[in-house]
Order: structure tokens, then sequence, then C-alpha cells
């Protein structure tokens, strides 16, 4: 006879473990709840998804919409659950069908998904441009962040760019202050020192750190409760500054520098008499 392990109330993290261990999952639930009138999605047969895991359903037009109509573990009757949990356990093929099917289902409810199907229903209240200043001496690993921007409706764009570490027009820094919604310091030199001396209440302050700042002095002039986020473009440099600097660990992430990888996606050479291979070397060395 077979056991029934109840383990109880458990943290989000625990069943997220139990469910990663388990081989199906059971998302059938009493027809009061699903039903062709319910519009509630469990959370659960979401997360039994994510995992990559077959779950047994209810069949409701909402879960048809979710899963196809030829999902292979509908069940509305405790016959149709005993009938396909033994067959889903013995038939490999029907297991991968299933799994995969709930694995893409679920990625439409991932926060990426969900912010782009909302962001431009909410941004659509916001009739005034996102204003935003990259400062910095050298803004060339930015050009990339700056084309993208500009060419977007949705945000204005300018450029203080400083003529040495910390040598600037003053004035101009002055005006783009004024203007500025968001200030985004390309280096964390003597352009995050001014900007985040003088950055305003509003105004959320990024800078994106490289690899000199951690042997200059500039960092140790900057009150990193005035920045924002601070980008590192390595997991080291993250570890470096925040010994170094004793920047918050919450207020840093890591993201590469940028690479333009549609350049990289040429057509294959056809008619050669070997396979054709994608092949990708990537190498990147900063000194400065």
């Amino acid at each position: 006879m077979p056991s029934i392990d109840w383990v109880g109330a458990v943290s989000r993290e625990a069943c997220q473990d139990l469910i990663a261990e388990a081989d199906i999952g059971i998302s059938w639930r009493s027809a009061s709840l699903d039903n062709d009138e319910s519009v509630e999605l469990s959370s659960k047969l979401l997360e039994y998804g994510r995992l990559g895991k077959p779950a047994l359903v209810r069949r409701t037009k909402m879960h048809e919409a979710l899963l196809g109509e030829d999902y292979p573990l509908f069940v509305d009757t405790e016959a149709d659950f005993i009938e396909k949990t033994e067959r889903v356990l013995e038939d490999e093929k029907l297991y991968e069908v299933a799994a995969k099917k709930m694995y893409k289902a679920s990625q439409s409810f991932t926060f990426k998904k969900a912010y782009e199907r909302l962001s431009p229903f909410i941004w659509s209240f916001k009739k005034t441009p996102t204003k935003i200043v990259f400062a910095g001496h050298d803004l060339k690993f930015a050009k990339m962040l700056i084309d993208h921007f500009e060419s977007s409706s949705a945000y204005e764009v300018k450029l203080d760019v400083f003529s040495s570490h910390e040598k600037h027009d003053q004035t101009h820094s002055e005006a783009c202050l004024e203007w500025a919604d968001v200030i985004f310091c390309e280096w964390g030199l003597g352009n995050l020192v001014w900007y985040a001396k003088h950055k305003k209440e509003h105004q959320t302050l990024i800078a994106r750190l490289h690899f000199q700042e951690k042997d200059l002095k500039f960092l140790q002039k900057v009150d990193s409760a005035k920045v924002d986020q601070f980008i590192v473009i390595t997991p080291y440099m993250l570890e470096e500054f925040h010994r170094i600097f004793q920047i918050p660990r919450y207020k840093m992430c890591y993201i590469d520098n940028l690479i333009d990888a549609g350049k990289l996606d040429l057509k294959k050479r056809r008619g050669l008499s070997v396979p054709s291979w994608d092949m990708w070397h990537l190498a990147f060395t900063e000194t400065s």
C-alpha cells in the first residue's frame, strides 16, 4: 500500500526543493476552485512547470488555453487520476510531452514576461520622456546604451563629457543636473564624485565601475548612500569594490560589457565539404 508523507507547512524555499525531488505534480483541485468560470490560476501549477514537472490538472477553459486542449494529463474523475498517474510514470514519451507543455506554459509568467506584458500599459501613463544624462570622460563602452536610449521616444538623452577624470565644464554639468531624471556615470571617477555630491532627491544615480577605480582616490570621496546602483563588469571586481570601499552588496550588480551579437550572426558559407559550425571566441582585456 503506497504511503503518504505529509510534510506539513513548509517555507516556499522548502516547497521548491520538494517539487524538484518529485516526479509529477498534483494540481487536481476541487471543481469549486477550478471550473470554466474560474479566473484563479494556481501558482503551484506554475511552479511545477517552472521546474519541468508534469502535473495532473482539472480540465477547464483556462487550463486548456494555458496548456493546450491536447495536454495529456487533464483529469476529471478519480478513475482518470489513477489511470493517468500510472501511465505518465510508465511512459517516458508521455512524461516528456507533458513536462514540456508545463514548462512552456510557465515561461509566460516569469517576472520578465510579466514586465513585457504590463510595461507598455503602465508606462503609457507617463506622458513625458525620462531624461537621462550620461556623464564621464570616456563613453565608448556606454555607446550601445546611449544609442539604445536615444532610439526610444520614451527617453531623452544628454551627454556630459568630462575632459579628464576630474575636469569638466561645470556650467554644462549644472545644466545637465537640473534637467535630468536619471544620471548614469560611466566610470566611478571625478564624474561620480561631482554628481553624487550634487544629486537631487528625486533623481536616480547609477555608476558603472570598470577596473582602474580601485586604485584611485575617487570612490573614497563618494557617499555610497547617494548612489542608487553600482554596476560592475566582472564578478572579481564586484568583490574587490565591496572589499576595498565597503559598497553595500545590495547596491551592486554584475553586468558584462555589452557586445553587438547581431554583427556576429553571419550567414554560413554553404557548399563546404566540412560541416558548418557556429564558433564564438570572446576575449577582453581591460588595461585602464
